[in-house]
């Protein structure tokens, strides 16, 4: 089992705490999202960590042909992620293809990931875009991207034919 959706667009959700528009929290499942598109997601609230999508499962994370527009975090401490953030170590990957992040960003003084924040797990991502995804304040780390687990043989980073542009 897992969580998947397909073919979706997501407009403007908000949450108050973590995950705009979809958050996970079920312990060992793998979620799957193909050629879904969120806009204008935000999560606001004390710790706001995934614009658009929170997850804190250990299962795999797979992204193909998905966009992420005008994504935000806006929390008043640590945020993670201004679109995807995978709050779990133990992840087993997290795989992005051909997916495209635009004009996200963390609004907060202390902050990580303009798009995508990972707590480990492999990171193997190819065909991606990044235009204007940024951490606003100084103490921003990863502009585009922040991986914060150990990176090792057995879960490596891998990065392949992606444009990172900051216009």
């Amino acid at each position: 089992g897992g969580f998947s959706a397909a073919d979706c667009r997501f407009d403007n959700n908000v949450s108050d705490d973590d995950g705009g528009d979809i958050y996970v929290s079920t312990a060992t499942i793998d979620i799957t999202l193909q050629n879904s598109t969120f806009v204008g997601s935000r999560a606001s609230g004390t710790g706001s960590e995934g614009g658009s999508i929170y997850s804190s499962n250990d299962g795999s994370h797979t992204f193909r042909g998905c966009t992420f527009r005008d994504t935000a975090t806006s929390g008043t401490s640590t945020d993670y992620g201004g679109a995807i953030y995978n709050a779990n170590a133990a992840v087993q990957t997290n795989t992005f293809m051909d997916c495209h992040f635009s004009n996200g960003r963390l609004l907060n003084s202390t902050a990580a990931g303009g798009a995508i924040s990972v707590a480990g797990g492999a990171f193997i991502m190819s065909d991606c875009t990044f235009t204007n995804v940024f951490c606003v304040q100084a103490a921003g780390d990863g502009g585009a991207i922040d991986i914060r687990g150990g990176v090792t043989e057995t879960d490596p980073v891998v990065i392949s034919n992606c444009i990172f542009n900051m216009t």
